[in-house]
């Protein structure tokens, strides 16, 4: 697990990939977390890789517990907030993926529109 020195000091950088590439297809899958944390407390980038590596994207919201090691992400992907709920150790990284399609404020309603039978 990680140790309480191991989060203090000068700014220091983890970072988690699993960003692999297809044998056949040579497409790249995965993801790649940076998280720094220093004097200004916790920050991070990611990039997601679905056929080609992503750009690096900054992440919105982090939550670190230190007692619990666990950790919250949240980022977007264009209209999509992804969000990633795990565990943190010295090598690891863990948990679960929920993407968000369109933010959830984006004012758009939909309505079902329900039709007449033909013939009637």
């Amino acid at each position: 697990m990680l140790r309480p020195d191991s989060l203090s000091g000068t700014e220091r950088t983890v970072m988690f990939s699993d960003i692999d590439t297809a044998r056949v297809t040579k497409d790249a899958t995965g993801a790649e977390f940076l998280l720094h944390v220093g004097a200004r407390g916790w920050r991070g980038e990611v990039r997601v890789a679905e056929g080609q590596v992503g750009s690096y994207l900054p992440i919105g919201e982090l939550r670190y517990d230190g007692t619990s090691h666990s950790i919250a992400i949240m980022f977007l992907r264009g209209s999509e907030a992804v969000r990633f709920q795990g565990f943190l150790s010295c090598d690891s990284l863990w948990g679960t993926w929920e993407q968000v399609r369109g933010a959830a404020d984006s004012g758009r309603v939909f309505h079902r529109v329900i039709r007449p039978a033909v013939g009637r």
